[in-house]
């Protein structure tokens, strides 16, 4: 029996969250049946990688938090890395909450009202 794809199935998240709240919400959208894009800064990534414990050199608490979830690295401070994360949302896409401290937010406002 194949499973359901869940009701957010077709819905592209782009989150751009870090540490625990943020991908934990976006851990459960991904669950629902959403596509969820983790984007993470450059050369760094997202600070709980950094968590341990560790299996094979890597954090399973970051791993716990972002499983299901695709990830890019992108600037969203930079008007490019802004852009860019902006492209990934394909028409129909709406973007949320208020938070206009980066350029991501009112990028694909404009392009997704």
């Amino acid at each position: 029996e194949t499973p359901s794809p869940g009701p957010l199935a077709g819905l592209l998240v782009i989150d751009l969250t870090r540490v625990l709240a943020g991908p934990f919400a976006g851990l459960m959208l991904a669950d629902l049946g959403a596509r969820v894009v983790k984007v993470e800064r450059p050369g760094r990534g997202d600070d709980s990688r950094a968590y341990g414990p560790f299996v094979h050199g890597h954090s399973a608490y970051f791993a716990r938090c972002n499983r299901g979830k695709a990830a890019v690295a992108r600037d969203p401070k930079s008007a490019a890395g802004a852009a860019r994360a902006a492209g990934r949302a394909p028409g129909g896409g709406r973007a949320c909450g208020g938070g206009s401290r980066t350029p991501a937010v009112p990028a694909v406002k404009a392009r997704r009202p």
